[in-house]
């Protein structure tokens, strides 16, 4: 794999170095005394999450599933987060391991229709991948009403 760098000195010790692989930048971070390689993918999303149908009072499920080292996902509805997690991979960066997150609603009602977004970030500055995936509750049926067995006319 070929890989194009391009460094920054912070001060006399310590120095940052960037790699772009192609699906993602390689960041060297020296001190002295130790180096870290961080990981940050630009495609985070290793299956493009999809929309999602659910009957009333079965289970649905909203999958994230994600590459890289994206360190935290994130689940929202409405601007209110429903599920924070962390999750960990290997350090070694050549291989990635995807991360599935599933967001589970037992017992579906009519108030869970609506847009869920997945949001994954990792610890590189503006690195949040956010997506959408709508959930549509089936089964919204109004009520009949049946008197005393009359056909209507």
């Amino acid at each position: 794999m070929t890989c194009n760098r391009a460094c920054i000195v912070l001060s006399p010790d310590k120095s940052t170095c960037m790699y772009n692989g192609g699906s993602g930048h390689h960041y060297l971070e020296q001190s002295r005394t130790e180096a870290n390689i961080v990981y940050y993918i630009d495609k985070p999303w290793e299956q493009r999450p999809v929309d999602v149908s659910a009957a009333i009072g079965n289970t649905a499920t909203l999958t994230c599933k994600v590459s890289g080292d994206p360190g935290f996902v994130t689940w929202n509805k409405n601007g209110n987060t429903l599920v924070a997690g962390t999750s960990v991979i290997t350090s070694d960066t050549r291989i990635t391991v995807p991360i599935v997150s599933n967001l589970q609603i037992t017992n579906v009602r009519k108030g869970d229709d609506g847009y869920y977004t997945c949001n994954v970030q990792n610890i590189q500055p503006d690195s949040q991948k956010t997506v959408t995936i709508h959930l549509t509750v089936l089964g919204l049926y109004l009520p009949i009403s049946i008197t005393n067995g009359k056909q209507w006319k």
